[in-house]
Order: C-alpha cells, then structure tokens, then sequence
C-alpha cells in the first residue's frame, strides 16, 4: 500500500478546512439554536422572576438598599412603600327585600321603606313589571296624578337605585309558573321570579299576594313579610339605619313636622306601619 506524502496529507487538509471556511461564509453568520423550555422549566423562571418585583412580596418584607447603594427615586419610594390597610369593622349583612307593587303603589309607606333602603337598612329589588303593575295601581286609584309624573317618579326610583332592576330568568319564571294552578297565582308569579332571581330574602307585599302555598312547594328560604312586619325586623338588625331613614323621612315632609305627627301619620290605615311607629316613639330623642 503506498502511502500519502506529508506535503499531500497537508495540502488535502488545507484544501478542507479552506473549503470548510468558505461554506460558512457563504452561509452567513451561524445563530445559536434556540433552546425549547418545558412547561415546568418555564413556571420557574417566571417564578424566579416575578419574586423580585415587589408587589409579590409579603408585607414588611421588602429587602432594603444597601449603604452605599444609590437611593430610590422618590416617585418609586411612594409605590414601594407598604401602607397597612385600615381594621374593617364586620357589619351585618345587608338583605335584599322584593317591594312589591301594591307597596309601591302607596306614596307614604314607599317613600318611608326607600329612605331606609337610603339610609342602609336594606336593597330594594323590583323588576319592569313591578314598576307597570304599581303605576297602573297608583293611577287607578288616584286618577288625577297626571301619567308624566308617575314616570317621573320611577325615573328618579331607578336613578337612586340603580342596580334594583332585576329581570327575572326564563328558569325562574317556568319553575314558579308550574306550581301555579289559579289565575291569582299565575298574576303574581313574576313577583316570586323576581325574588328567586334575585336571591332576595323578603318579599315586602300585602293581602292581595297569593303564593303562599306555592313558594312551600318550590322549597325556597323567600318569606313574604308586610311592610309593618319587614320594618319591625329592620329595627331589630339595623337599628342605626332604620332610625336614620325615620328622620330623613320626617325631614322630607317638612322640617316643621314634630315627631308626634309623624307617628301618628305612620299609624294611619294608608300607611299601615303601627307597630313601627310604637317601636319608634320609645326613642324620640333619634327621631
């Protein structure tokens, strides 16, 4: 076998890598392939990350700035700093209770039961029928109201509440409805789909309401109240408001209207709030 001179050997090698390095010119400047993360190597870098911002930190555990470390710029002092946030006091839960539309239907008591509401006591909940089936009532029985200041009346109702508004679910409807075997029934129907859609506690309504047996059948915790009844338990949970709302309904009738007056106006059979106004006249000193 003959064997290759040195110079041969040499001059084939060189031939190479000059022909090696010409490739990579033409080829251009060689980029690093890029690395593909996995799922759990990725979670650990952007943990590795964000644990050094410092809204990720734990109060008071901020690391500070060494001696000789330049000072933070007084517009990142403010954000960086933690401030301790107020005690929050509990406060009882505050209901949602139907007012259903022979209650709206009467001036007095509505205007009463909406200053509590105002005052904190409760949130009133109603829906678009509850509001035709008041105004309906409310002309009928007083003819001589002109039909542009009952809608002003519930313009002015919804600008105050406006989350009150509630339409009642295709579900709710149809679960009530099939329970509902007479013609009274079925008229008040969308008041208790109201209440289920609203997931109201109380249904503040009169004689004339006729679900009763119905609501037992749909197992639901929804009581029907009266608006005596309602305010009396009002008195009991949220007293603060409730005497709050009193006196923001004495002051609308006129500041001159002396407390006893005004009791004696609740206790009216229009009204019908008698056992409120004696639970309300053992403290004249709030009204």
């Amino acid at each position: 076998m003959r064997e290759a001179s040195p110079c041969r050997a040499g001059g084939v090698f060189q031939i190479i890598e000059i022909t090696q390095e010409t490739n990579r010119l033409r080829q251009g400047p060689q980029v690093r392939p890029t690395h593909r993360f996995s799922r759990m190597e990725q979670l650990q870098r952007f943990k590795r990350f964000f644990t050094r911002l410092p809204c990720f930190h734990p109060p008071n555990t901020l690391p500070l700035p060494s001696a000789g470390a330049n000072p933070i710029h007084p517009a990142f002092a403010e954000r960086l700093h933690y401030v301790e946030p107020p005690p929050r006091l509990p406060q009882p839960g505050i209901e949602l209770a139907v007012l259903d539309a022979p209650v709206l239907a009467r001036g007095v008591l509505s205007a009463f039961l909406l200053h509590l509401a105002e005052a904190g006591a409760f949130d009133p909940v109603w829906s678009d029928q509850i509001h035709t089936d008041w105004t309906r009532e409310l002309h009928r029985l007083r003819p001589d109201i002109p039909v542009e200041r009952l809608r002003h009346r519930r313009v002015e109702m919804e600008r105050a509440f406006p989350v009150a508004t509630v339409i009642p679910s295709r579900d709710a409807q149809e679960e009530v409805l099939v329970h509902c075997t007479t013609p009274p029934e079925r008229k008040n129907a969308h008041v208790l789909a109201t209440a289920l859609s609203a997931r109201a506690a109380v249904i503040v309504t009169d004689d004339s309401f006729r679900l009763t047996e119905v609501m037992a059948k749909l197992w639901h915790d929804t009581a029907v109240l009266s608006p005596d009844a309602w305010c009396l338990e009002l008195l009991d949970r949220q007293t603060a408001a409730v005497f709050a709302g009193a006196r923001a309904h004495r002051a609308s009738l006129g500041g001159a209207t002396p407390p006893d007056a005004w009791l004696a106006l609740l206790r009216e059979s229009y009204v019908g709030l008698p056992g409120t106004a004696e639970r309300l006249a053992r403290q004249p000193e709030l009204l």
